[in-house]
């Protein structure tokens, strides 16, 4: 199926199933439906699917806010040092600086929308995965590209302190 939205005269775009900008990251994918340059910067959202066992993020958390939306599957949440388990048609928002982190402990592959606001994280996630492309072994032993991608995209990572 092509990746090609139909445009409607500057007013908006369909995508069909399937349609979008597709960004592997290791196992799991990310499917930009609507982009930072679709919206001026004010909206991202991306179609994220994470494989059973698939990689999830360290905790983190942004200056921006974050809402999820399972489509299908379980994916177990913390947020703000809170677990709680999501299933198709659960929301999470997640305010600016709330620590937050997920996972898929199913044994199913998990998709869930991901809308933030402002844009920002299609291309951080393009990034993402040039780097993971370069690197031999994920993750990498030098974090730093990684903690300048984060940073430059208004990302924290909340590692345990030693």
């Amino acid at each position: 199926m092509s990746s090609t939205p139909q445009l409607f005269e500057e007013t908006g775009a369909v995508l069909l199933p399937g349609q979008g900008q597709v960004i592997p990251l290791l196992s799991n994918t990310a499917t930009v439906k609507v982009s930072g340059d679709d919206t001026a910067g004010q909206l991202t959202v991306i179609e994220y699917e994470i494989a059973p066992g698939g990689p999830s993020p360290v905790p983190h958390r942004h200056k921006y806010v974050e809402v999820f939306y399972l489509l299908t599957g379980s994916l177990t949440f913390t947020v703000d040092g809170q677990e709680v388990i999501g299933v198709a048609g659960t929301t999470i928002t997640v305010p600016a600086g709330v620590v937050h982190t997920y996972r898929n402990e199913s044994p199913e592959p998990v998709r869930f929308l991901v809308i933030c606001a402002p844009a920002g994280i299609d291309k951080y996630f393009a990034e993402l995965a040039q780097l993971i492309e370069a690197e031999p072994v994920w993750p990498p032993r030098d974090m730093s590209r990684i903690m300048a991608l984060n940073e430059k995209y208004d990302t924290e990572l909340v590692l345990p302190s030693r």
